[in-house]
């Protein structure tokens, strides 16, 4: 009889291992899928940026981005593009409503393919966000691809300067 109750002692014991080794997985589970995601920050930190609250033009391209100030914009379905300026330093941005995230990605693996000399970062699996751009080092970049959600931005500045002064300030 105690050798039985040793058995059922043990595999008491041994289950309580196996839920509580369950139960730290799961936990460092979600803390390395933290980390992974604040390493996806990418170029100018553009993961830790809200994502957009609607598809509109004023919403998706502000008036104004720190110095910038917005052109003309130019609407074709769920895409906007205009020309930010200051000075003789332009940015020329797009911004697409996809109807999903995955779609807004898919954007960005057709950028990769486009040019194949934009250093690339594919997220998926429900992280944000997917990349292309030509330099992931501030000073050096001109334009870059993102995703934020469902949306998907195109900027492209007449200079690094330039586009560091707008990438800093542009609130998505």
């Amino acid at each position: 009889m105690k050798a039985r109750n040793i058995f059922i002692g043990c595999g008491i014991v041994l289950l309580l291992c196996i839920v509580v080794s369950g139960i730290a997985l799961v936990i460092g589970g979600n803390a390395v899928a933290k980390v992974v995601g604040s390493v996806v920050a990418g170029p100018y930190e553009i993961g830790k940026r809200p994502v957009p609250a609607d598809a509109n033009q004023d919403t998706l391209l502000p008036k104004t981005v720190g110095a910038y100030t917005r052109g003309e914009v130019t609407t074709a379905g769920p895409a906007f593009s205009t020309t930010y300026t200051n000075g003789s330093n332009t940015v020329t941005i797009s911004a697409i409503a996809f109807d999903t995230a995955a779609n807004a990605q898919a954007a960005i693996a057709a950028a990769k393919a486009a040019d194949t000399t934009l250093t690339f970062n594919l997220t998926g699996s429900g992280l944000d966000p997917s990349y292309a751009t030509d330099s992931i080092t501030q000073g050096q970049a001109t334009k870059i691809f993102y995703s934020r959600g469902q949306y998907e931005f195109n900027i492209v500045g007449s200079s690094a300067n330039a586009f560091d002064g707008f990438m800093t300030k542009f609130p998505f």
